[in-house]
């Protein structure tokens, strides 16, 4: 107990003794201290106080400056204090008193600010903090250790500006605590707390940290011999976010390493640490879940030097956000790397704006889309486009494209689609993509639907190859309608130029094969645009527009390959054709095509330039040329004309047009064609006539269908020969006009006629009763379709005992049942013969027929014999009759169709003038004259002139008053003459005649009144059979002709 106390006693004596000197000795203390920051320090130092405690913390001194300041030299210029701190104090611990020497045990600084500034002359007042290097001048007899020491800032701003490198650093140190053993070169445990407002290292690109406060607690391992400093892994929270940090520094090469991770980096907190003008950019994207992300920082402190800077992020099963167009991404996986170098190798000098980014993996889904990118790197090498490496696919249902591509015109449904690819090169505009890639495109199912209407395409298969700067049409297959289809097939070379016009010398251009199976002409118009029923013209203008701008664009060479095309009515097949567009003009060299047994080959010029006409409409200039070959009866289809048919031979057409046609009827009116058919039979199917014939020859011009040739076979090698022209022929095929305005003018020649082989040739193989006049029927068909005027011109023409020369005439129609005969000539017997006829073809087997005729200086016994006496067998008898008649005739009757004129129909009105009339052997005048005269007499009778008229009528000829004067007699004759037993004839006989005469000498002409006397023969039909005669001495009373 006694040596306890003993030991207390002198602790307490010492204690006051120690207390005692510092008290004795405190403003000696107080100036060693300021001029030991003094000689520390190349700033001016300046204090209000000094203020020393002892006895409060003894054994501990703490030494406390207030309003401690740190200027540089020009201070009193700009009056900003480099360092103030409203309380500077450090606690010291006596270790030797008797030698003066003490430790530090901690430093406190309070409520100050510390600014270093570069100003624009490139003064800065950074050097007040750097310690001098020369040794004291003023011995200070004071020792202090600072081996472990405990730092404490608390309340304290800090600002870092360089005005010519337009940085600036401003924060707030709320708290910063740290224990320094540096004996043991650490730092125990650093407690950090501060505020920062603002980090910019570039105030152009805005400022990092913007208003966020750091907290955190490390313990940093510093090796003084190294001098390293390295900084384990520690947790500090930034703004609302916790981040693992560690660092490393080597103060001897300046080297110095930053790593910076979050497993759940929010990207909208992390939006407020980046400078405004950066997250500007950024904030087009969000990234709606916390990722992983690490960043490291390496490099050296050293002017111009390159820091190296390398982001790794990760996420998995995330959702991005694209605001600008609002595209939302979900199920995004990825793993990737952002760094400032695009060299592997770092002895290779980098720009500080190189950039690469790479991607192991980025997956995800897009409005129901899933893609795949693998092993992506894009390079942004300074002054160089960006280069991107990677491997990609993407799939999905084809509506889900509608929203990506947004096109105006078409809506996207269907199937599905794949799309695999590579890409590797630079990224410079849109030519550079395609020219690196390297892609395939498939789509199943894929339905084609116009905003515009109703047409819509199903594409049942689509497959598209792209390699580097081509690509490869593998298969596109078109359903334009339930039947037709296109199979696309091709090659396109300087693909990218369809994107970008700065391709110099890089013009694309295609080779494309188009085949089907089936194809609609009028299907292919639509899918072209034709979709407008009213606006022929806004058709044109939309299939123009879409050529221009695919040819425009593919420069193409196309081939097609179809096995059937339906143009207009007709159906085409094996159809191949070789074209090429240029300058909006569509060449087809070359035209293969075959309609049944028909081949046509040829070529054709399409004018693609914006054009209107006269009347404001879009036209379609065409420069075509056509020539097939066939047999003629396909044209029965093509022509839609099912009552002619051709057999039996074939044909030759050549077709040149050089106009606009937006159908058949503008293409045939516009056309030049030449149609030529050898030898061969034309069949008049209605009544199963077969026409042969040697040839047919057509021509179409300017709307005018003109017939060059057509030679049609009869028997005994007769030939008829037609040609001439038809205005409006299209009229005849044009289902959809109503009005045919069809006309033509027909000449038909031949060298001999028989009209027996001519009626054979139109007859068919029926009971003779009941035989129908075929030319009757062909003609009123002639005439419905082309409303011919005919021109008939024969060499020669015979019909039984007729034979005529030189026949010409004009045949055209009335109405479709009544031809007309006009302007008819011809020589009979060498004698001309003017005919008019008109003929009634509206009966069955019968032709009613009217016609006018004049004959001059023909001979009577020519006429008799060629219409077989008029059937009056009284006539046969005659051993011989001469004369010479001039007479005009009106004739009407019937003309059976199997068998020629019913003789029985005919009624006729003659008037004549017989001249040199001879009858020898006439039986009734014999018969008749016996009674009075001798044979002799009778024998031979010569007349003199007769005038008269005769009409005859239901087989009656009526004979007016008429002067008979001969050799034989003279008499005077009238009354009905017929072949059966209607014949009453009156006949007066002058009492001269029974005087002798002389036999060769005709009297002069006598009327009947001087004739003188007369005794009267009476000629009637006996009811048995023949003629009975009477004989009167008077005249008979009911006879009432002019005797003058």
């Amino acid at each position: 107990m006694i040596f306890s106390s003993i030991v207390l006693l002198l602790f307490i004596i010492s204690l006051i003794g120690i207390s005692y000197y510092f008290e004795q000795h405190k403003g000696a203390l107080a100036t060693k201290i300021e001029n030991i920051l003094n000689e520390k320090s190349k700033g001016e130092i300046l204090f209000d106080s000094i203020s020393i405690s002892s006895l409060k913390k003894f054994p501990a001194i703490e030494v406390t400056i207030f309003n401690l300041s740190i200027n540089d030299s020009l201070y009193e210029k700009h009056k900003i204090n480099s360092l103030f701190l409203n309380e500077f104090s450090a606690s010291l611990s006596v270790v030797d008193i008797w030698n003066e020497t003490l430790e530090i045990k901690s430093i406190t600084a309070k409520r100050g600010h510390v600014s270093i500034f570069t100003n624009e002359d490139q003064y800065s007042n950074a050097y007040v903090f750097e310690a001098k290097s020369k040794k004291s001048k003023t011995p200070t007899n004071l020792n202090i250790i600072d081996h472990n020491i405990d730092f404490l800032m608390e309340d304290i701003e800090f600002s870092f500006i360089e005005k010519i490198k337009n940085k600036k650093i401003t924060a707030h140190l709320n708290n910063v605590d740290f224990s320094l053993d540096l004996k043991k070169e650490r730092i125990s445990k650093l407690h950090l707390d501060i505020f920062m407002k603002e980090m910019g290292l570039n105030l152009k690109k805005g400022t990092f940290f913007n208003n966020t406060r750091c907290v955190g607690n490390f313990k940093p391992i510093i090796n003084t011999s190294e001098k390293l400093l390295l900084i384990p892994d520690f947790s500090m929270k930034i703004g609302e976010q916790e981040f693992d940090i560690s660092a490393f520094i080597n103060f001897k090469n300046k080297k110095f390493k930053f790593s910076l991770s979050s497993e759940k980096t929010d990207f909208k907190k992390s939006m407020a640490l980046l400078p405004k003008n950066i997250a500007h950019k950024i904030a087009i994207i969000h990234i709606k879940n916390p990722f992983k992300l690490t960043a490291d920082i390496s490099g050296k402190f050293e002017h111009n030097d390159n820091t190296l800077v390398s982001l790794n992020y990760e996420t998995v099963s995330n959702e991005v956000l694209y605001k600008k167009d609002r595209l939302n991404f979900k199920g995004i996986t990825f793993k990737g790397n952002t760094k400032n170098r695009v060299h592997e190798d770092s002895s290779i000098p980098e720009n500080k704006k190189n950039l690469t980014h790479t991607f192991k993996y980025l997956n995800g889904v897009y409005n129901n889309i899933a893609f795949k990118i693998n092993d992506l790197t894009l390079t942004n090498e300074f002054s160089k486009p960006l280069y991107l490496n990677t491997n990609y696919e993407a799939e999905g249902e084809i509506n889900e494209l509608n929203t990506i591509i947004n096109s105006t015109d078409y809506d996207f449904s269907g199937g599905d689609f794949k799309i695999v690819g590579k890409y590797n090169g630079r990224i410079k505009d849109v030519s550079d993509i395609i020219n690196s890639s390297e892609v395939t495109v498939k789509s199943k199912r894929l339905i084609v639907k116009s905003k515009h209407g109703a047409d819509q395409y199903k594409i049942p298969n689509l497959e598209l190859n792209i390699h580097q700067n081509n690509a490869e049409i593998k298969e596109i297959i078109v359903d334009l309608d339930s039947k037709d289809n296109l199979i696309v097939k091709g090659d396109i070379v300087n693909f990218g130029s369809l994107f970008t016009s700065n391709s110099i010398n890089q013009s694309c251009y295609s080779e494309i094969n188009i085949s089907s199976n089936y194809l609609n002409y009028q299907s292919l118009l639509k899918a072209f645009g034709a979709h407008d029923k009213k606006s022929k013209s806004k058709n044109i203008s939309k299939i123009k527009q879409s050529i221009n701008t695919l040819g425009s664009k593919f420069n193409p060479t196309l081939s097609f390959n179809l096995k059937q095309l339906d143009f207009f009515n007709f159906s085409f097949n094996d159809i191949s054709i070789d074209a090429l567009y240029q300058d909006q003009q569509l060449f087809i060299s070359e035209l293969n095509a075959n309609y049944k047994e028909s081949t046509t080959n040829g070529k054709i010029k399409i004018n693609l330039n914006p054009k209107k006409n006269e009347f404001g409409l879009e036209t379609l200039p065409i420069d075509l040329n056509l020539n097939a070959t066939g047999l003629i009866e396909n044209w029965a289809e093509i022509l839609n004309y099912n009552k002619f048919f051709f057999t039996d031979a074939h044909y030759k057409l050549s077709v040149d047009f050089k106009n606009e046609a937006r159908n058949l009827r503008e293409f045939v009116n516009n056309a030049e064609i030449n149609f030529n058919v050898n030898k061969g039979t034309l069949l008049y199917k209605p009544e199963n006539i077969n026409l042969p014939f040697n040839n047919i020859s057509i021509r179409l011009k300017d709307k005018k269908t003109i017939l060059n040739d057509f030679e049609l076979n009869l028997r005994d090698n007769e030939t008829i020969r037609l040609y001439g022209e038809i205005d409006n022929f299209i009229d005849i095929f044009d289902e959809s006009t109503t009005t045919k305005n069809v006309s033509s003018s027909i000449n038909i020649s031949s060298n001999n006629i028989d009209f027996s082989n001519f009626i054979d040739v139109f007859s068919t193989k029926l009971k003779k009763s009941n035989h129908k006049n075929n030319i009757k029927l062909i003609l009123k068909e002639l005439h419905s379709k082309f409303k011919p005027t005919l021109t008939l011109n024969l060499k020669k023409f015979s019909y039984k005992n007729i034979a005529l020369k030189d026949l010409s005439t004009t045949l055209f129609f009335n109405d479709i049942n009544t031809l007309n005969l006009k302007n008819t000539h011809c020589l009979y017997y060498d004698k001309k013969i003017a005919i008019n006829a008109k003929i009634d073809m509206s009966k069955d087997l019968i032709t009613p027929f009217k016609t006018t005729f004049n004959i001059t200086d023909f001979r009577i016994e020519d006429l008799l014999h060629s219409f077989n006496n008029f059937g009056y067998h009284q006539l046969d008898e005659p051993t011989e009759l001469k004369g010479i008649i001039d007479f005009d005739a009106d004739i009407e009757g019937i003309m059976n169709d199997s068998d020629g004129i019913n003789y029985n129909s005919i009624k006729a009105k003659l008037t004549y003038d017989i001249k040199k009339l001879d009858i020898k052997n006439f039986q009734p005048i014999i018969d008749a004259g016996k009674i009075v005269f001798s044979k002799k007499r009778l024998d031979l009778i010569k007349f003199a002139d007769i005038n008269s008229s005769l009409v005859l009528k239901n087989n009656v000829i009526t004979i007016p008053l008429t002067n008979i004067q001969s050799t034989a007699f003279d008499f005077f004759i009238e009354g009905d003459l017929a072949k059966t037993s209607s014949t009453d004839l009156w006949i007066s006989i002058p009492l001269s005649n029974f005087k002798k005469r002389d036999l060769t000498k005709v009297p002069s002409t006598k009327s009947f009144n001087e004739a003188g006397r007369k005794i009267y023969l009476e000629v009637r039909s006996k009811e048995e059979h023949g003629l009975g005669y009477k004989i009167h001495l008077s005249e008979k009373k009911n006879k009432n002709s002019s005797k003058n």
